[in-house]
């Protein structure tokens, strides 16, 4: 199997599941049921058996959620690429 990786960032974090709760204030059930039908960021394969959620993709979705707006994963993955090809 092939796991993703993100070019490095400064100061980047990769979140574990238990972390990415405590920053949204969500319950088990309810990050897993957002991230089934696209309206929570899902996590990144980091192994066979481990996973973890970049700490700058959380704050975009904290930020989504505190403004009262729709997080949309693929909406918010075009604006990365389009960041990193400037």
């Amino acid at each position: 199997m092939i796991y993703e990786t993100y070019p490095p960032r400064d100061g980047m974090v990769l979140l574990r599941p238990s972390e990415v709760r405590a920053r949204t204030g969500e319950s088990k059930s309810e990050q897993y049921r957002g991230i089934n039908s696209g309206s929570h960021p899902p996590p990144v394969k980091t192994g066979p058996r481990s996973a973890r959620t970049p700490d700058y993709v959380v704050n975009g979705y904290t930020a989504c959620k505190a403004a009262g707006k729709k997080w949309s994963t693929s909406k918010f993955l075009r604006t990365l690429e389009v960041e990193q090809r400037i």
